[in-house]
């Protein structure tokens, strides 16, 4: 029974226009975002995204409590405008030059058996 289901959802999913495919709307109930899939093109720009933005959030955050300290009452605003400018140059620079690194990091090193 679960199979038929799958493959009813499978054959009846919407692509969008930008590729994304959206399932039947009585899977969206539950679990909206989780019933999108984004195409495996875009993978490295999400990825690009996710870290840079995560790794730039945290080095905004050290580098503002180190310069203002824990006790500034600003110190959330101080950190958004830290991180504001951070993440887009953290991006562009990890989208640029990420493949380069991951090609240099797969000739030096040892594929597994």
């Amino acid at each position: 029974m679960r199979g038929n289901r799958v493959s009813a959802a499978i054959t009846s999913a919407a692509i969008t226009d930008s590729g994304l495919v959206i399932a039947p709307s009585h899977y969206q109930n539950t679990h909206a975002m989780h019933d999108i899939k984004i195409p495996p093109r875009w993978a490295p720009i999400l990825v690009a995204a996710l870290m840079s933005g995560i790794m730039s959030a945290m080095v905004a955050l050290i580098s503002t409590i180190r310069g203002f300290g824990w006790a500034n009452h600003l110190l959330f605003e101080l950190w958004l405008r830290a991180w504001s400018v951070s993440w887009p140059i953290a991006f562009v620079v990890l989208v640029l030059v990420g493949p380069s690194i991951q090609r240099w990091v797969a000739r030096h090193t040892e594929n597994s058996p």
